[in-house]
């Protein structure tokens, strides 16, 4: 499954999903879908993700490499 540097993120930060939806103030399901990049955040999103994690959305939001086994 594609995912973005986004959960990485959150998870170093020890967030749930619900956690970083009530913090940047979207769903649960959207924070989900934008990890997942099955969503595309607004301008407003990015620039709150942007300010919570000190990392541009360039980077926050591009595909994670996948470790290999």
């Amino acid at each position: 499954m594609k995912r973005n540097r986004l959960v990485s993120e959150r998870k170093k930060r020890d967030l749930t999903s619900e956690q970083l939806a009530q913090i940047i103030g979207i769903s649960k399901a959207m924070v989900s879908h934008i990890e997942n990049g099955r969503h595309w955040p607004s301008g407003k999103v990015i620039m709150r993700l942007e300010q919570f994690f000190g990392i541009p959305a360039s980077k926050l939001l591009a595909e994670s490499e996948q470790r290999q086994q």
